[in-house]
């Protein structure tokens, strides 16, 4: 809906990127991500272009600042504006790397059509005037000038509520240790039991109803919650590995344990940069479709010992 107002933004729904296809909260898609794009953006890039390069005009736009989407980079520059790129991937090296993984299904003309498609990407962040990277960053864009670069800081949501109100909201037991699992945005099909958490634990479930919770132990919070607030109160965090996620645990002190998705290339920047800084777990598909979530989170644990959120942020960045 154009024109909505909240406070000095205005809100402009524009469809210029496809995002990731998804068959569940650990699979992407590669095949459906690559045409989803081909479809909705890159065979329009004209249209798209024209249309976005003569908004920004008429609005009287200054500065374009891209969490990475391609053709704003292009329709930015074109108008006469200063772009930057925001992000610690681009989806032209994502997209790479998912056509290497499934091209073995595709036939030539759906290759080239593809590799036709992400020089394209290319191309258009090549149009930025900087590029702000964050942590856990994939390699530059082919092409991208280099001097444009800038190494960003870790930009997160911290919480800003005391733990024990917190808590004792959620009729958080003091003693329990507190598992907070979620898979961003995705809604999953939730098939929990009350064995998969070890003894003295509870565990908030983030996007699920209270007919998915399989015990008193299990808490459902709505998608509206404040998702800081909850990594803060939490002794470890369970879920998919994206910038979100990393960044509000390691502002928080609070470890990570990720079960990995399938055809992610921005997964692998993310768990070396977590890795680094001792602060993530790995917990296999088999071991957390299984329950067997103990081993996973007694080494979390250990990890949060030596955990300081403090050693992590920069305080003119962290929002």
């Amino acid at each position: 809906m154009s024109g909505i107002c909240n406070g000095r933004f205005n809100v402009h729904h524009r469809v210029l990127d496809g995002g990731a296809v998804q068959n569940g909260p650990l699979c992407i898609d590669g095949v459906a991500t690559l045409q989803r794009y081909y479809d909705s953006v890159h065979i329009q890039h004209s249209d798209l272009l024209n249309a976005e390069v003569n908004f920004l005009k008429e609005i009287g736009c200054e500065i374009v600042i891209s969490d990475a989407t391609p053709i704003a980079c292009r329709a930015g520059n074109i108008a006469g504006c200063k772009v930057c790129i925001l992000s610690n991937f681009t989806w032209d090296f994502c997209y790479l790397e998912m056509l290497e993984e499934v091209k073995g299904s595709l036939d030539t003309s759906t290759i080239e059509k593809y590799a036709n498609m992400i020089e394209c990407c290319a191309a258009d962040y090549s149009c930025a005037d900087m590029y702000i990277q964050l942590p856990g960053a994939t390699p530059l864009p082919n092409g991208f000038n280099s001097s444009r670069l800038v190494i960003g800081p870790l930009i997160a949501g911290i919480s800003e509520c005391q733990a024990r109100s917190t808590r004792s909201a959620l009729g958080l037991d003091s003693s329990s240790k507190v598992l907070l699992l979620g898979f961003g945005g995705h809604t999953a099909q939730w098939s929990l039991k009350d064995s998969y958490l070890p003894s003295g634990w509870v565990c908030l479930v983030l996007g699920a109803t209270e007919t998915d919770m399989p015990s008193s132990r299990f808490k459902s919070i709505g998608f509206d919650c404040v998702v800081p607030d909850l990594i803060s109160i939490a002794d470890v965090a369970l879920g998919k590995l994206g910038y979100g996620f990393m960044s509000e645990c390691l502002s928080n002190g609070t470890p990570l344990v990720y079960v990995s998705r399938s055809c992610w290339p921005e997964e692998k920047y993310l768990q070396l940069y977590m890795t680094e800084r001792n602060a993530c777990i790995e917990m296999t598909a088999t071991e957390y479709s299984s329950g067997m979530w103990e081993r996973a989170l007694t080494e979390a644990l250990e990890l949060k010992a030596h955990m300081s959120c403090a050693s992590y942020r920069d305080e003119k960045a962290v929002v």
